[in-house]
Parts: structure tokens; sequence; C-alpha cells
């Protein structure tokens, strides 16, 4: 997924005292990009502790100076097209068996229940719904909004790996997995976060 990308171009920049989730085991040596990137990176780095970590909780896991001096980066995606790929992820990991290429109401119902579920505003959004994050990456504007991030950050640009880019087998448009149902249970479930960044369910045809 994006995050994966975008995490491997900043950890290269990254000190000795710095929290990099694991990252090594999502490479895919197939694609274009070097693996130097990836397979040089030191092992003290790697912290899987704040895998996937809400801000809210980051907050109290690090000194206030740290969470106040650093910048906040996290990528927005259609949530539409956010979910058929968590739904990839989690079976391509066997944490689930019962999706087939369709998102159901009564299968959205089910897990978004489950602990584990990822809950995209609270990576975007403080407990009053106000926009906690310095920068939001566009997944649709990857590499584009990536670029921009350096230039602010004074680093120089880097071509972002296609990481976990083999998950996702199926590559149907997103529309194509939901019914008027599911479609309308992600639109009420992630509404705040639709509205804030613009998105809509965009139907193609086959």
């Amino acid at each position: 997924m994006a995050g994966t990308s975008v995490q491997t171009a900043l950890s290269t920049h990254c000190s000795d005292g710095d929290h990099v989730t694991g990252i090594r085991d999502y490479f895919d040596p197939s694609v274009e990009a070097s693996t130097d990137t990836v397979k040089d990176l030191p092992s003290y780095k790697m912290s899987p502790d704040f895998n996937h970590t809400y801000p809210n909780i980051m907050k109290k896991k690090i000194p206030k100076i740290i969470w106040r001096a650093y910048t906040k980066i996290t990528i927005v995606r259609n949530p539409w097209d956010f979910i058929v790929s968590y739904c990839c992820w989690r079976t391509y990991r066997k944490f689930i068996n019962d999706f087939h290429d369709k998102v159901s109401y009564e299968f959205l119902n089910k897990y978004s229940q489950k602990k584990d579920f990822i809950d995209n505003d609270r990576f975007c959004f403080d407990e009053d719904g106000n926009p906690i994050m310095d920068y939001y990456i566009r997944y649709e504007n990857l590499q584009k909004d990536f670029d921009m991030i350096c230039d602010k950050l004074k680093i120089p640009r880097t071509k972002l790996l296609r990481l976990k880019d083999k998950i996702r087998k199926n590559k149907m448009h997103y529309s194509h997995y939901y019914d008027s149902e599911s479609e309308e249970w992600v639109r009420n479930r992630f509404e705040h976060y639709i509205n804030y960044f613009n998105y809509s369910f965009d139907r193609v045809s086959n």
C-alpha cells in the first residue's frame, strides 16, 4: 500500500533514535525499483509497536516536544477504494476467508466491529473532527504529493517504490465490488472524511 512506499522513502532520512515500523516483508523484487533502499535499512529502525498507531495514541507514546516539532503526514484515499484494498490485504494475510471480490452490507457490518478494523477518520482528525495532520498525501496523486512533501522538508525527491503492489489480484475498478447497500454503508460510515477530502463514488462500466 502507499503508506509503506512513503514510509520506506522517508526512512532513509531517519536517524538512530527514530522509530520506523517493519517493511522488509512487503518488498517485491520483481518490480523495477532497486532493492538497495529496502534491504540496507538497519534493523534498529524497525519498531512494529508503532504500526498503524492512531495519532491520539501516538501523542501519549512520545514526548510532547517531539510531537510538536515533527512534521505529521498521512495518506488519504477514496474510502470505497480503500475498503476493497483493506479486504484484499486481510485476505492475503489469511485473517479473513469470506471476501470473494464482493463487498456486501453484511460483510461490512461484520468486520467493522472487529478490534483491528482501520478507522481512517482517526488518522486524519481529532475527536472533534478537526484536521490533525500537517500534510495529507492523496493516494490518487501519490508521487506528485510526495514530491511536494520532499520540497517542504528540503530533502531530495525520490521515486516511490511499488510495495504490496501484487496483493490486490483482481485489478477491476472498485465500484464493481459494491451494490447500492454497501456503497451507502461506506458513504455513511466515512461521511466526514468523504466531505472533507471531497471524495465520491464513481461507477465505472465494464
